[in-house]
């Protein structure tokens, strides 16, 4: 398996900086190269904005990025880039990296708005055989998603290695995504960002559309606006716009969005702004949304529509889906939810085999990357696969219904099978394993095991995860902030009891 020495992250910048503190937690010795004093001015800070612990802050070496530093970048085995989303200075960096390059190291880049095998080819096909994507989700110690790609003429053997390790060492949920715009995440998290924009609301409040849209999906759009800045409207929605035509919803794409500029032109960006607001803001502990009609903010209150009301105190997931997406209400809550469900499971499925090769690759970019409880194609099978197409024709969505999902409505198959591992494959056009828990450690999940279990205390939590290859411990120490008392020492000897014995 890869397993790099040392690595270098090139780019001090918020995602930089996070990737180098992420390394370095997990014990790696990292060089953080960036201009003249920026490294090291944002390493500074790094423990004190909660990215990383001062040991591994211990492990990070700021260097400028200059010709007398350059020999360093020889000493790593990966070299993670995620430098300003210029191409520019992009092709300039890789450059500067190429001609310094160890044998044998590995080189990714973090770029979410270029083609990265644009990138590749300007370097040439010796750079290209150990080139990609390599996306990191912010947070990254929080979100789990990694979408990878190899880059065109990519070694095999070396690509695949690297993906175990990033999955199985660094913990990542490894997805496999094409080199198109947005990739899989946020070409589709980033539609449902946009759809409170494009869908009919008349008659609807902000908190209603984030009422409606925690029922559907279990997830609200206006606060991940306000969460991720109404800034990156630009750059989410210009990519798909200008890169990618044939996109069957491409003007939904333009980033000149009305709303988002009114606020722009504000001064309001968001929680990292200085007022802190975006759509919504608080007052004290009082919820606000700012009101379009009036420029001011006002309380956040529900207009009250029965049936909406009615789906949020359902206890199953069946249940809501049922209540808004079969009503005959024609109320404004129950339009929109009707109109936003059926439209991103359209899309989704149309941009399978195009952003990526499997429905499931979705899912999980939905799941890990902007926390949705259950991905599009999960809430599909709970309301049912034939009754969803049906719920497409009626949005007037028909031509985005692919093929392999109409197939599978007319053989009432499923998308996920009884097993949890047990998923339809679009390739392959049945039923395939594809395991939730390969090797490595998942702490959590196999908590969730009994059979793993060997004791459990407040304070402390041992599982067996031997194997072939030797015998194992692992203790998760389960205190508040993971305190060290009395119960994790004890419970430290007895792991190590267990071990010996």
């Amino acid at each position: 398996m890869f397993s790099p020495k040392r690595i270098g992250v090139v780019g001090a910048g918020n995602m930089g900086l996070q990737a180098a503190m992420v390394l370095a937690d997990q014990g790696f010795p990292v060089y953080l190269f960036d201009r003249p004093g920026i490294a090291a001015k944002n390493l500074a800070g790094a423990v004190k904005n909660k990215l990383g612990s001062l040991t591994g802050r211990q492990r990070v070496t700021a260097l400028d990025m200059i010709p007398g530093n350059y020999l360093f970048l020889g000493e790593c085995d990966w070299i993670l880039e995620a430098v300003y989303e210029d191409r520019k200075v992009k092709d300039t960096v890789n450059a500067i990296i190429a001609s310094h390059l160890k044998p044998g190291a590995f080189v990714t880049t973090n770029t979410s708005g270029i083609s990265f095998n644009d990138l590749a080819q300007t370097i040439g096909p010796e750079f290209a055989k150990r080139y990609a994507l390599t996306h990191f989700f912010n947070p990254i110690k929080v979100l789990p998603l990694l979408e990878v790609c190899g880059a065109d003429g990519v070694d095999a053997e070396a690509y695949a290695e690297f993906c175990e390790f990033a999955e199985f060492i660094l913990g990542k949920r490894v997805v496999h995504v094409k080199d198109t715009p947005n990739f899989v995440g946020n070409r589709i998290g980033g539609l449902s960002l946009f759809l409170p924009f494009h869908l009919p609301t008349d008659g609807l409040k902000i908190p209603d559309i984030e009422a409606i849209m925690q029922v559907m999906f279990g997830w609200c759009p206006f606060k991940t606006w306000d969460l991720v800045g109404l800034d990156l409207a630009k750059p989410v929605g210009g990519n798909v716009f200008d890169r990618a035509s044939d996109d069957p919803l491409h003007d939904w794409w333009n980033p000149a969005i009305p709303q988002i500029q009114v606020l722009l032109d504000k001064g309001i960006i968001g929680r990292k702004g200085k007022s802190q607001s975006g759509f919504l803001a608080r007052n004290g502990r009082q919820k606000l949304c700012y009101d379009f009609t009036t420029g001011e903010y006002v309380p956040a209150e529900l207009t009250g529509y029965a049936m909406l009301a009615t789906a949020m105190s359902a206890k199953s997931q069946a249940d809501k889906l049922k209540l808004m997406l079969t009503s005959d209400s024609d109320d404004p809550d129950v339009r929109f939810a009707k109109a936003a469900f059926f439209t991103m499971a359209a899309y989704s499925a149309n941009m399978v085999g195009k952003i990526c090769d499997e429905f499931v690759d979705i899912d999980a970019c939905l799941e890990t990357g902007f926390n949705w409880p259950a991905g599009i194609f999960r809430l599909v099978q709970v309301f049912g696969i034939r009754e969803t197409i049906m719920g497409i024709h009626t949005q007037s969505l028909s031509g985005m219904i692919p093929d392999w999902l109409t197939d599978m409505g007319e053989r009432g198959n499923l998308l996920y099978g009884q097993s949890e591992d047990a998923v339809f494959s679009v390739q392959v056009a049945g039923m395939v394993s594809k395991p939730v828990i390969k090797d490595g450690i998942y702490p959590d999940k196999l908590a969730m095991d009994t059979c793993n279990v060997v004791a459990r205390t407040p304070d402390m939590t041992t599982l067996d995860i031997s194997d072939h290859d030797g015998n194992v411990v692992l203790a998760m120490i389960t205190t508040k902030s993971n305190a060290i008392n009395t119960g994790v020492l004890d419970g430290l000897n007895r792991a190590m009891d267990t071990t010996e014995r």
